[in-house]
């Protein structure tokens, strides 16, 4: 912004005293001294400024020469700061009021930096065209506050003009000022609020910090509780698998002492399994073979009773009895005839006794036996048990506690164990890598694994075995956890009960058929593959579907379409459709057909106690001879069924896999809607 500093353009020489605020202050001449000073212009309001400045010119007549009047303002000037000292403040008066201005000596440029040096005998006169221009530096224009670096001129004709700039840029200097301070203010108080909160967020910060520390301590706590509350569950489950480990033994050396017990025979260079009776047992056979001997006999002498009563009727010659080596009986009295008739009637009734004690024994051997199987089975469990590395009820994934050993497969332990962190009975299936395998079959048997968990993990179903974790234990073996449910499997059952009523039979069918019905109900419908009484687990009534060990996806949305059997071989034979035992060079489809095959198979084990093919033949039998699909289906005389169940199992056996009904339709049969 241009400031000029105006030179007065009167007859009397006027020299321009710079101050503070960067306002000249005139002075004029006087008889004395030669130099009159008066006060500054801009020191009072616009128009007192300019009538005094009119005035002021009007009582100077002379002329006075602009180097002497710039002297003597210099040398007065430099009096006036020496006098006051370093303090560095000039005080202007304005209407009475005082205004402190600090900047010291560097406030007031001096003078002959404005006004050039003139030679003696020059003047600056009223008959002047121009005042001279002066630059000011930016040194100088800082000092005065108000200016900008441009040309400091001095122009008599707008003295006005410039005045009113020069208090429009003070306006604006001081409009300014009060802005920046309100800012300043609203700085100020920002900064207070931020100060305060701030401080409120050290606080809290520091009370955070507390709480987080006293809750790691607390946490610390409950955990060292939970440690030691979790080996207290520990120590108890161990000494419960213990207590119910030593109770089990004693049991089956109690029944072995009965029943029987597992030896070891050897054959040639050979060993094998025999199973010893126990005394019981034994007792009861040697009952059963004395009732049957003395039926014998019994029937025996009734038979020569009648024979006797028959000859003694005779009236023929006696050469028709020279044939026969008994003798004609001599005539009979009415109490011989009495007698004889008496005593065909015990011989009826002993006959009658000895049935039906003969039937008592047997159904008490039957009973017998069933308690030997069953014993026969604890006692490879207990062996399998004790064999097994893992039957120090260990700690497995710090996490599940192994008890009791339930099952046994070909390359697998299923153990039923107790889950310390949800405080709940699980089954532990443990799968062990044979050491002496070679890579290509481990890996395929993880692969086996890999698929069975990836079926059954997203299975949720009341009728289906719920997977509930899988981690890995060692480099060789690894687990899968799943539900665990008391009770038996169906194998089990039957072999305890023989057969089943119908009713109890279409009960258990139709929770098979629902849970069957949901995995055809899957994005990819599952086939189970391997449905049999083994894998149905019995729990007062209620019936789940386990092991998907040999399950296939079919990967497509079409009901017609099947999956390409890949397993040829595996599986239980009994249990299996004809499709499954094809041997055409071509490969071979399978679908949900299978597991509809295996529902007729066990529908029928349940009623009759026996497998309608190979029932008593190996799985290397029934493969070489070919014996599923080409025996036929007969239905035993005893015990009676009706005529719904057998359309059932006929459908169910269908040899053409195109002509078997699905689990759908096979869910919508009468069979299932008579309850």
């Amino acid at each position: 912004m241009a400031v000029a500093v105006l030179a007065r353009p009167r007859s009397s020489s006027v020299a321009m005293q710079p101050t503070a605020l960067g306002s000249a202050k005139p002075t004029t001449t006087d008889p004395g001294a030669g130099v009159v000073e008066g006060p500054g212009f801009l020191d009072e309001p616009l128009d007192d400024s300019l009538g005094s400045f009119s005035r002021r010119s009007g009582e100077s007549k002379g002329v006075v020469s602009s180097e002497g009047s710039t002297k003597r303002v210099l040398e007065r000037n430099q009096s006036s700061r020496d006098s006051s000292g370093t303090a560095g403040v000039v005080k202007k008066r304005r209407k009475g009021s005082k205004a402190t201005l600090e900047g010291g000596d560097q406030a007031i440029p001096k003078l002959d930096r404005f006004f050039p040096k003139s030679t003696p005998g020059t003047t600056m006169s009223h008959a002047s065209s121009r005042a001279p221009e002066v630059d000011l530096d930016e040194a100088h224009l800082e000092s005065f506050q108000c200016v900008n670096r441009s040309t400091f001129r001095v122009s008599p004709s707008s003295e006005v003009e410039e005045l009113l700039q020069l208090r429009t840029l003070i306006e604006e200097l001081k409009k300014e000022a009060l802005e920046r301070e309100a800012e300043r203010s609203r700085l100020q108080e920002r900064a207070g609020t931020l100060e305060m909160e701030r401080n409120n967020a050290v606080k809290n910060l520091h009370d955070a910090q507390q709480k987080a520390q006293d809750i790691s301590q607390e946490v610390s706590r409950l955990n060292a509780h939970r440690e030691a509350f979790r080996n207290e569950i520990v120590k108890l489950v161990r000494s419960q698998g213990t207590m119910e480990r030593d109770l089990l033994q004693r049991k089956a050396m109690e029944l072995s002492s009965r029943l029987g017990y597992i030896k070891i025979q050897r054959t040639g260079t050979s060993f094998h399994e025999a199973w010893e009776d126990g005394a019981e047992l034994v007792e009861m056979e040697r009952r059963l073979r004395s009732i049957q001997e003395l039926r014998d006999q019994t029937e025996r002498l009734r038979k020569e009773l009648l024979r006797y009563q028959k000859l003694s009727k005779c009236t023929g010659p006696a050469d028709n009895l020279e044939s026969t080596s008994i003798q004609p009986p001599a005539p009979r009295t009415v109490e011989q005839i009495a007698s004889l008739v008496d005593q065909d009637e015990i011989y009826r009734l002993r006959l009658l006794n000895l049935k039906r004690e003969e039937s008592l024994v047997s159904e008490e051997i039957d009973k017998i036996e069933s308690e030997r199987i069953l014993l026969a089975r604890e006692i490879r469990r207990q062996r399998d048990e004790k064999s097994s590395r893992f039957s120090d009820f260990p700690l497995l994934h710090d996490r599940y506690v192994l008890t009791k050993l339930v099952g046994k497969g070909g390359f697998s332990e299923v153990f039923k164990a107790f889950d310390v962190r949800q405080g709940s009975w699980v089954a532990c299936k443990i799968h062990q890598l044979n050491t002496f395998w070679t890579e290509e079959r481990k890996s395929n048997y993880i692969r086996h694994a890999e698929r069975e968990y990836l079926i059954h993990k997203s299975l949720e179903h009341s009728r289906v075995v719920r997977l509930l974790d899988v981690f890995e234990i060692d480099s060789n073996s690894f687990c899968t956890v799943l539900e665990f449910c008391e009770g038996e499997d169906l194998d089990q059952y039957l072999k305890r009960h023989k057969t089943l009523s119908e009713r109890e039979a279409r009960s258990i069918l139709s929770q098979v058929v629902d849970g069957l019905i949901y995995l055809n109900e899957q994005k990819y419908r599952i086939i189970h593959y391997d449905l049999k009484p083994g894998n149905l687990l019995l729990t007062n009534g209620e019936v789940k579907i386990t092991d998907f060990g040999l399950s296939k996806v079919v990967e497509t949305d079409s009901t017609n379409d099947g999956v390409e059997l890949t397993s040829h071989g595996a599986g239980t034979y009994w249990y299996l459709p004809p499709e499954c035992f094809d041997r055409s060079e071509s490969p071979t489809k399978i679908s949900s057909k299978v597991d509809v095959w295996s529902v007729g198979v066990i529908l029928f084990q349940m009623l009759y106690g026996r497998k309608p093919f190979g029932n008593d033949m190996s799985q290397e039998i029934i493969y070489r001879e070919r014996i599923i699909g080409s025996a036929a289906l007969e239905f035993p005389v005893k015990p009676v069924v009706s005529s719904e169940v057998k359309e059932l199992i006929r459908l169910c056996l269908t040899p053409e896999q195109a002509s078997r009904p699905d689990i759908r339709d096979l869910a919508k049969h009468r069979y299932f809607q008579k309850r």
